[in-house]
């Protein structure tokens, strides 16, 4: 499957997994990637490398469940 990531997206899987299974130190990593510690942080310390699904996991309506069922029927 191929990978689509956002315009600022900074890494992408092989570079997570390279990030993971380095023995460079953070700011090593972090000056050889051009990324910042912190990221370099955040992914050595992940087991799974794939992007998140940022969608909502539930919808919040702005009306209420009565006016919602009257709107449908």
């Amino acid at each position: 499957m191929k990978q689509v990531h956002h315009s600022n997206a900074t890494t992408n899987i092989h570079i997570r997994s390279l990030i993971h299974n380095s023995s460079l130190s953070n700011s090593e990593l972090s000056n050889q990637l051009h990324i910042s510690q912190n990221t370099v942080s955040k992914w050595k310390n992940r087991t799974v490398f794939e992007d998140k699904n940022s969608s909502p996991n539930t919808i919040n309506y702005s009306l209420s469940e009565v006016d919602l069922t009257r709107i449908i029927h």
